[in-house]
């Protein structure tokens, strides 16, 4: 945890992380298992596949999971099967622990935040109050801070 508090330091979503992060700390694994399962698992309304909310299971969404299947690749990068390229841990890990700096396509990965960004939008309009969502709340406003200033760079 002492990492996580030391990453978040100095951003404007550290509070929120932090305070998600005690409450989730409170609970036993079993409590927070079943928890994430009833969340994410069990409920159609709130799935971790970015473009589930938007596009369902339509020739646009294969289009789109293809599209970031290749993203992964380009960047020397692969899932675990059977993980669909939208799985918001995915992608949130892979962009956690990718080497962009100097990558000569890193403006591909716009396309990957967008997907993130669009996605958290849909899953909080579907959330109950929980530590879990709290934290997909500071992903999206991060992820959202990212997009931007990408956007305000370009011009």
């Amino acid at each position: 945890m002492q990492e996580t508090v030391a990453a978040f330091q100095g951003l404007p979503e550290a509070a929120s992380v932090l305070a998600a992060l005690t409450q989730l700390q409170q609970q036993s694994l079993p409590e927070l298992e079943e928890e994430y399962t009833r969340l994410f698992e069990l409920n159609k309304k709130l799935t971790l596949y970015c473009t589930y909310y938007k596009l369902e299971d339509s020739r646009k969404r294969g289009d789109t999971l293809a599209k970031l299947k290749v993203l992964y690749e380009s960047f020397g990068s692969a899932l675990a099967q059977p993980e669909l390229a939208d799985y918001l841990p995915a992608m949130l890990e892979f962009l956690a622990y990718g080497d962009f700096l100097e990558a000569p396509h890193q403006r591909e990965l716009l396309f990957m935040l967008a997907v993130i960004e669009d996605g958290t939008y849909h899953m909080l309009k579907e959330a109950e109050e929980s530590p879990y969502v709290e934290l997909l709340r500071s992903t999206r406003q991060l992820v959202r801070a990212c997009i931007d200033l990408q956007e305000v760079a370009v011009q």
